[in-house]
C-alpha cells in the first residue's frame, strides 16, 4: 500500500466538521470535540472519576449534526447499568441537556442514526415490552 503524506496545515484548516472522542485522564472519562485543524480543543461533557469503565461514552452524531447519542455508565453497590441519551448539540459543538434517555440495562451497544436522521439510536427493550427487539426515538420528542 503506498504511503499517504499527512495532510498539510491548509487542507487541515479547510476540512469541515467537527472530531468527537472519548479522553481517559486521571480526572475521568470525558467526551472532548476538536476542529481537523487541532484547534478549539475542549471537553463537552465530565464523567465520573473511578476504577471502572468511563461513564461516559461518545455516540453517533446525527446526519443533520443537531443531535448526539451518549452512553452512559454507572456502577452502584456492584451493578452496572448503562443507558444511550439523546442530546442537541450547539453551534460550537457543546452538549445541551438529555432529550431522551433510555431505560437502564446491563449494557447498551452501537447505537446508530437512519441514514435520513428520521430515527435516532436503538435503545434495549423495556421488561414491559420484554418480545420486542428494539424500539426507536423519533426525530422529534413528542410534548409531555
Amino acid at each position: 500500500m503506498p504511503e499517504t503524506p499527512p495532510l498539510t496545515a491548509e487542507e487541515r484548516a479547510a476540512a469541515p466538521g467537527r472530531i468527537y472522542f472519548l479522553a481517559e485522564r486521571d480526572g475521568g472519562a470525558t467526551i472532548d470535540v476538536i476542529l481537523p485543524s487541532g484547534q478549539g480543543a475542549k471537553t463537552m461533557l465530565q464523567g465520573t472519576a473511578g476504577d471502572g469503565p468511563p461513564s461516559v461514552l461518545p455516540g453517533p452524531v446525527a446526519p443533520g449534526g443537531e443531535l448526539m447519542a451518549i452512553i452512559t455508565v454507572d456502577e452502584h453497590e456492584g451493578a452496572h447499568f448503562e443507558r444511550i441519551e439523546v442530546r442537541p448539540l450547539g453551534a460550537e459543538g457543546e452538549l445541551g441537556e438529555p432529550l431522551w434517555r433510555s431505560d437502564a440495562a446491563p449494557q447498551v451497544r452501537s447505537p446508530a442514526w437512519s441514514p435520513d436522521g428520521a430515527r435516532s439510536p436503538s435503545r434495549p427493550p423495556s421488561r414491559a415490552s420484554a418480545t420486542s427487539t428494539r424500539s426507536t426515538w423519533p426525530t422529534e420528542p413528542s410534548p409531555s
